[in-house]
């Protein structure tokens, strides 16, 4: 049989690709837990300095309960502000925003060069997957990186 804690993180990778949530960011979370939930949280830097640590509040960003053994997932007023992941925030991560962007231009080299970095590169797999499907959702925009056959 399979370690709860295992099927759990499981389900929890799903929950957060279901979502748009960043699972990488959420398993880097506070947790607190008993036998009936488990919730994740952070804990205010300022309100840390300026207490003991274990009596510091902690923001629930995700409050997972266990009925019956089956987790069930309530998003709380946080979750979005510090899982989510939207196009528009990985575009300002990137610092340029690939479809609105007119002078954005991929310089990619035509042959393989190993000190070539892509500017995609400083994105998570889970930022990768909603930056890919919104492009893909999006492809009647990007007409102008679609290279037109000389010959037709």
């Amino acid at each position: 049989m399979e370690d709860p804690r295992v099927t759990y993180r499981k389900f929890l990778k799903k929950y957060c690709l279901d979502h748009q949530l960043s699972f990488e960011r959420l398993m880097k979370m506070s947790i607190s837990y008993n036998e009936n939930y488990f919730a994740f949280g952070l804990v205010d830097e300022e309100y840390l300095k300026s207490s003991v640590i274990d009596e510091s509040p902690m923001d629930i960003v995700l409050w997972v309960e266990m009925p019956y053994g089956y987790p069930l997932v309530h998003q709380t007023e946080f979750t979005e502000k510090y899982l989510g992941i939207t196009y528009e925030s990985i575009c300002e991560k990137l610092g340029f925003d690939p479809i609105a962007d007119e002078n954005f231009v991929l310089d990619a080299p035509a042959y393989e060069k190993d000190s070539w970095v892509s500017p995609f590169s400083v994105l998570s797999s889970e930022e990768l997957s909603v930056f890919t499907d919104h492009l893909i959702q999006n492809r009647d925009k990007l007409d102008r990186f679609v290279k037109k056959d000389s010959l037709l």
